[in-house]
C-alpha cells in the first residue's frame, strides 16, 4: 500500500526537477509553454464549467452560444504563451532588481525567517522534510524590505496591470480580425472594471508572492491562483444551477396552488416568493457567465 504514494512522490520529484532545470536553462521558453497551458486550461474551465457550454455539442457539429468555442481557447492559449508570458518574465525580472535595505539587516532577517519556517514545518507535520521540500524551504524566503515591497506593489498595480488590461483586449480583438475602432470600443468598455477586479484579487496575492515565493516561480503561483478561482466559479455556477432548478420547481408548485385557490392569500405569497427566488438565481447565473468570458479569463490569468 505504501509503494504507491512513494511512487507518486518520486514522479512528482522528477517532474519538479525537470521543471526547475528547464526554468534555469530556458526560462522564457518554459514560461511560454507553462502560460499557454494555463490559459488553455482556464478557458476550458470557463467555457464548460462557468458559462455552461457543451463540448459534446461541438463534437456533433452544432453551432451556437451554448457550444464550446475552440477558436477562443486557441486564441487565449496563443496570447498567454507567445505575448503575455515573455513580457511577464521580463517585467518580474525587472521588479526583482528593486532593493532597499542593508546587506547585514537582510541577512539577519533572512536567517531568522528560515529558522521560523523550519520550526513551523516540523511542528505541523512532525517529520523530517524530504530533500525536495528542504530545497524549496531554503529558496522560499528571500526577505523583501517593506519599502522595496511597497515599490513593487505600486509598480505592479499602477503600471503593469493597466498595461496588461489594455494589451489583452487589444491583442484578442486583432486576433479575432476586428477593426481598430471596434477594438477601441472594447477596451474602453472593459478596461477599468477588469483592472479593478484584478487588483482586488491579485493585489493581496502579490504581497505573498513577492515576500514568500522565489522569483522564478512567481508567474506559476499567480496563474495557479487564477486556475483555483476558475474552479471556484465553476463550483458556484453548478450550485446556482441547482438553486435555479429548485426555485423553478417551487414556482411551478406555487402556480398550481394559485390555480387551485385563485383567491388564497397564502398561495399568492408563495408564488411571489418563488418568482423572486427564480429571478435572483437567474441574475446570479448571468453574473457568473459574465465572469467566465474572455475578459474573465484575462482577469484571473493575465496578472503577474
Amino acid at each position: 500500500m505504501s509503494a504507491l504514494p512513494r511512487s507518486r512522490a518520486h514522479i512528482f520529484s522528477r517532474f519538479w526537477s525537470f521543471y526547475t532545470t528547464s526554468l534555469q536553462n530556458r526560462p522564457v521558453r518554459t514560461k511560454m509553454v507553462q502560460s499557454g497551458l494555463f490559459f488553455l486550461t482556464a478557458d476550458v474551465i470557463a467555457q464548460l464549467g462557468i458559462e455552461g457550454r457543451s463540448m459534446g455539442r461541438f463534437v456533433k457539429g452544432e453551432e451556437g452560444e451554448g457550444v464550446w468555442d475552440p477558436l477562443r481557447t486557441a486564441r487565449l492559449s496563443f496570447y498567454g504563451g507567445t505575448i503575455f508570458a515573455p513580457l511577464a518574465h521580463f517585467w518580474l525580472g525587472g521588479l526583482e532588481r528593486i532593493r532597499h535595505a542593508s546587506k547585514i539587516a537582510s541577512a539577519y532577517i533572512h536567517l531568522y525567517s528560515l529558522a521560523r519556517l523550519r520550526a513551523w514545518f516540523m511542528y505541523i507535520f512532525h517529520f523530517k522534510p524530504s530533500p525536495l521540500l528542504c530545497e524549496m524551504r531554503v529558496n522560499i524566503v528571500d526577505f523583501v524590505p517593506p519599502l522595496a515591497l511597497a515599490n513593487k506593489l505600486v509598480l505592479d498595480i499602477f503600471l503593469w496591470s493597466p498595461f496588461v488590461t489594455f494589451m489583452f483586449p487589444t491583442s484578442l480583438g486583432l486576433l479575432e480580425g476586428k477593426g481598430v475602432e471596434e477594438v477601441k470600443r472594447k477596451v474602453a468598455m472593459g478596461w477599468f472594471p477588469t483592472w479593478q477586479k484584478a487588483v482586488c484579487v491579485f493585489g493581496p496575492t502579490q504581497v505573498l508572492n513577492f515576500t514568500l515565493i522565489p522569483p522564478q516561480h512567481r508567474l506559476v503561483v499567480i496563474q495557479s491562483v487564477g486556475i483555483c478561482w476558475n474552479i471556484f466559479l465553476s463550483w458556484q455556477n453548478n450550485k446556482t444551477n441547482k438553486l435555479l432548478a429548485q426555485a423553478s420547481a417551487r414556482l411551478v408548485e406555487a402556480q398550481a396552488h394559485v390555480d387551485m385557490d385563485p383567491h388564497g392569500q397564502r398561495a399568492e405569497e408563495e408564488l411571489e416568493k418563488a418568482e423572486e427566488d427564480v429571478k435572483e438565481a437567474k441574475e446570479r447565473k448571468e453574473r457568473l457567465k459574465k465572469e467566465g468570458g474572455e475578459m474573465g479569463v484575462e482577469v484571473r490569468m493575465g496578472f503577474s
